[in-house]
């Protein structure tokens, strides 16, 4: 039989095809020939090989390749299908073992079917909900991404300005005044911007990754009526008398009507109320004109119109201005008599509040009671104040004056009368008038103050009651301010005396001032608007006629304004961009002009720059093409205006343009080459701003058969990489433990030397592979000579001195295990097994007195135990021996005599003293009990 084929690979996947190619084995080239190949595949999710062949269930199919053609395809698959696909050798003598079987996914297709049960269902006049359900699951051909909804108008013009809904959709004009929506996330959308009172046409598609599906059967809409979308068009007036004024217009465009005209408004008022912000007035009819009555004579009017249907009023028409025609003026403000001479009298008079028009002459009337009534024309009407002086009057008689004024229109309402008797003497008298003046700062002012008396009077200036002599007074008796100042406001008083009376008028200095500075508060912040509000200026003389806006955006454009009426406190403003900072600022107005603007608010709308996903969110890819998935890229809030997306190979320097073919769909592939390394590059934009991310993927089987894993740790990398090493935990959580160990460990080891180098002179171990020994002393009476097993008195020390060694002798090495034990832990021995140590008979109640504390010398020290000599002589493996030297010691003896103990697990004397107590081991059971402190009475006492 022939051995497998060798180098099993794909090359090239389709939606419903396998390239695939092999190569003979080598055993088989120079054995055996083979005549043909079987191909066996089967879908992944179906039976295993085994089951299915020997059921033979029809799951697995073959597939005969003749020699020596060494590739094949398999056609007729299902898209988006994983397969397992495996072959066989064969000739006329069988067939071989069969190859590793490849798992290979078939790319997806564009859905063969639409989307199912379409519904429409108008929620507004310019809005639409429309609802569906997926193409049936067989001809959906791999996951839908979305869905595209055409909406066309049937009757009308073009669409203007659609938006999907949410944000979410990308919306504009098609073909044939068709709308096309794109819904990402679910199964049914809101169709904003259409026609109000018109009919559609809507229709569904599906697609994936591989394209765009059939268009459903359509459904029918139609769209309540709306609010017209222009104003009425050829508005004009005429003046019809001085009261009123006749307005005739046309009604919007058909197209822009959005339904049947029920009727039309009128708003008018004069000019100078619409400078201060007034309240409009309102005048309705279901006409096409009108006529507007009680209007002020010689007035200019704006005048607006709209025109409303059953889905709200509409556009409001740009203004037109008439002017009212003339009428009779109405009388003088005032009017004042005085005597200016003997036989003379001067006449005064302020003008009419309401001329009504251009006021061409003045007519001044006087009479007595003897004659009848004269009258003078006056056309001098250049001053504010008005005068005229009667002469050749008769003494003592009395005469009556009034006066009237005229226009074009005719001649206006007599005045009060004013009567005088004429003397040849008369008291001083005022003819000027009191007035207010608002000025400026810096500005030139005059106060008239025009005398009249026989004798002359004489004149002074008061102001608040003192003589006022900062000030120039004039030929004429008026007072000259050249430049106003702040201390010049106030109150100024003329007086005129002579010795027949006195007469005074009241002047008063306003300075007139912009409005003082506001504040601008913040109500509400969406994504596109802000509202603000503020509250009137703390001063303002005179009052305030408006308010001036201002806003910008970011520091970096030019400022905005807006102009707002006085009565306003609020204001919203809308089509803002959104995620981006504004300032705005705000200033009152008044007569004199506009006053300091407010702090500037600082406020951002609502929204960020896009977000950005995750790695397994956007690419995909089966080693032959590579499919990038915009529709899940996280728009930070604000919609996504445009988008860029490039790529190239690793090892090449130029990046590729993928360019969008059709604004239906966010899901892009390109081709690649198999086992190749790409870098793909996305830019994302919005009104708050751009970002870049650059995705680093490799066109293979095996990165994209476990994308979401490898990907995710590349994405791990490449955040850490970009990130501050120590605000990621898994890197802060090992470096503190590690120095919370090291701490620790640093800790136990000073702790360590500290207690040896305080018990350095009490304890000493030396181990070595047969010897093992305890040594126990109070002092350091023994003093190490060499590197031998010797040790030699200190001669300072000897006398009274005790050293004590208790030594293990052992023909074999001490287990590690024990001898961890014995040094670390007190051992427990018991009565029956083993004796108990000898208690030193200096310990005992009967010791002498000259002795106040336990001998000296009770070092243990050993040194150098590798080097130790062996002990000669019988070894006592029952008992401790002792060695003690006194002060009258016979022989010197040394640590060569000393015996030790061959116990497998020998006793630990641990002696401790403790001001007059000391610790000692007690019985079998090697326990530490308490002994009071023994004064030695002998020389020399010995343990029992």
């Amino acid at each position: 039989r022939p051995s497998p084929p060798e180098d099993f690979i794909v090359e090239e996947i389709g939606s419903r095809f396998i390239r695939l190619r092999w190569s003979v084995g080598r055993e088989t080239l120079s054995t055996v020939p083979v005549t043909y190949f079987i191909l066996q595949y089967k879908k992944s999710s179906t039976v295993s090989w085994a089951v299915g062949d020997a059921a033979g269930t029809g799951d697995i199919f073959n597939t005969t390749v003749q020699s020596p053609a060494t590739h094949a395809v398999l056609e007729h698959l299902s898209p988006v299908t994983n397969y397992d696909i495996r072959i066989f050798s064969a000739n006329e003598i069988g067939h071989s073992l069969p190859t590793e079987p490849l798992a290979v996914l078939t790319l997806p297709e564009a859905p063969s079917g639409p989307p199912l049960n379409i519904s429409a269902l108008p929620v507004s006049s310019k809005s639409v909900v429309v609802r569906w359900e997926p193409p049936h699951l067989s001809l959906q051909h791999g996951a839908i991404l979305g869905y595209q909804v055409f909406v066309t108008l049937l009757h009308g013009t073009m669409l203007t300005g659609p938006k999907g809904s949410a944000g979410n959709n990308i919306a504009q004009n098609g073909p044939n005044n068709t709308l096309v929506v794109d819904e990402k996330w679910s199964q049914q959308t809101e169709v904003h911007g259409l026609r109000p009172n018109a009919q559609y046409k809507i229709t569904v598609r599906a697609y994936n990754s591989a394209g765009m599906g059939p268009e459903s059967p359509f459904v029918g809409v139609h769209t309540p009526e709306g609010a017209p979308d222009a104003p009425p068009e050829g508005l004009r007036c005429e003046a019809l008398s001085p009261k009123s004024l006749q307005i005739h217009w046309e009604p919007p465009p058909p197209q822009m009507s959005n339904g049947q005209v029920q009727g039309y408004k009128v708003f008018y008022q004069p000019v100078s109320d619409e400078k201060i912000g007034e309240k409009l007035e309102v005048k309705k009819t279901s006409n096409r004109e009108t006529t507007l009555h009680g209007l002020q004579s010689f007035t200019n009017y704006s005048v607006r119109t709209l025109a409303y249907t059953l889905g709200g009023e509409g556009v409001v028409s740009e203004p037109v201005y008439c002017l009212t025609e003339e009428d009779v003026p109405e009388e003088v403000s005032d009017i004042k008599v005085v005597p200016s001479a003997s036989n003379s009298v001067l006449v005064g008079w302020l003008p009419p509040l309401y001329s009504n028009g251009r006021i061409i002459k003045y007519t001044v009337f006087w009479k007595s009671d003897e004659a009848d009534v004269r009258e003078k024309t006056v056309t001098q009407l250049d001053d504010e104040q008005l005068f005229f002086e009667v002469r050749r009057l008769k003494e003592n008689q009395r005469y009556y004056f009034s006066v009237s004024g005229s226009t074009s229109a005719g001649t206006g309402k007599v005045s009060r009368t004013e009567d005088l008797l004429v003397t040849s003497k008369a008291q001083a008298r005022i003819a000027s008038f009191p007035v207010t003046r608002n000025v400026l700062m810096d500005r030139p002012v005059l106060l008239p103050c025009r005398t009249v008396g026989v004798p002359p009077p004489k004149v002074s200036w008061l102001r608040h009651n003192r003589p006022e002599t900062s000030h120039h007074i004039m030929r004429n008796n008026s007072l000259y301010i050249s430049r106003v100042k702040d201390v010049d406001e106030g109150v100024y008083t003329c007086r005129a005396e002579n010795p027949l009376g006195s007469d005074e008028v009241q002047h008063r200095v306003v300075i007139s001032k912009p409005p003082t500075r506001m504040s601008l508060f913040l109500g509400y912040v969406t994504s596109s608007s802000v509202q603000l509000h503020w509250e009137p200026p703390q001063r303002a003389d005179p009052p305030v006629i408006g308010y001036s806006l201002q806003y910008q955006k970011e520091h970096h454009s030019d400022w905005k304004s807006k102009r707002l009426g006085q009565r306003s406190s609020s204001i919203t403003l809308d089509n803002l961009l959104c995620g981006r900072a504004y300032q705005f600022r705000i200033a009152a107005e008044n007569m004199v002009g506009l006053g300091e603007y407010s702090p500037e608010l600082v406020t951002r709308t609502n929204g960020n720059i896009p977000e950005t996903p995750k790695l397994t969110d956007i690419l995909d890819g089966n080693g032959t093409m590579i499919r990038i998935d915009l529709s899940r890229w996280g728009d930070g809030g604000c919609p996504i205006k445009s988008f860029h997306i490039e790529y190239k190979t690793k090892e090449s320097a130029n990046w590729q343009r993928i360019y969008r073919r059709d604004n239906s769909s966010r899901v892009f592939t390109f081709a690649t080459v198999v086992r190749a390394k790409y870098d793909v590059r996305v830019t994302i934009e919005n009104d708050a701003g751009s970002v870049m991310k650059t995705f680093h993927v490799e066109s293979v089987p095996e990165f994209f058969a476990n994308y979401g894993k490898v990907l995710e740790r590349t994405e791990e990398r490449e955040t850490s990489s970009s990130e501050i090493f120590y605000t990621d935990p898994h890197v802060v959580v090992p470096i503190v433990s590690a120095v919370i160990c090291t701490c620790a460990v640093a800790v136990c080891i000073l702790i360590v030397f500290k207690r040896r180098s305080q018990s350095k002179d009490e304890w000493k171990f030396g181990p070595s592979a047969s010897q093992q020994t305890w040594l126990s002393s109070e002092d350091n009476g023994v003093s190490k000579t060499d590197c031998s097993n010797k040790y030699t008195e200190r001669p300072e020390r000897s006398t009274g001195n005790m050293s004590i060694y208790a030594t293990l002798n052992s023909t074999k090495p001490i287990p590690m295990a024990i001898r961890d034990s014995t040094v670390r832990f007190q051992t427990f021995g018991q009565r029956e097994n083993y004796d108990a140590p000898v208690v030193p008979s200096y310990y005992k109640k009967g010791r002498r007195k000259s002795s106040s504390s336990p001998p000296d010398g009770m070092n243990l020290e050993v040194s150098c135990l590798s080097s130790q000599k062996e002990f000669t002589g019988q070894m006592d493996t029952r008992n401790y021996h002792y060695f003690e030297q006194g002060n009258n010691s016979d022989s010197d003896e040394t640590t060569d005599s000393l015996y030790t103990n061959n116990y497998a697990r020998p006793y630990q004397h641990n002696l401790e003293r403790r001001g007059n107590e000391i610790m000692d081991i007690s019985g079998a059971r090697n326990t530490l009990k308490k002994k009071q402190v023994l004064r030695a009475r002998g020389s020399r006492e010995y343990l029992e």
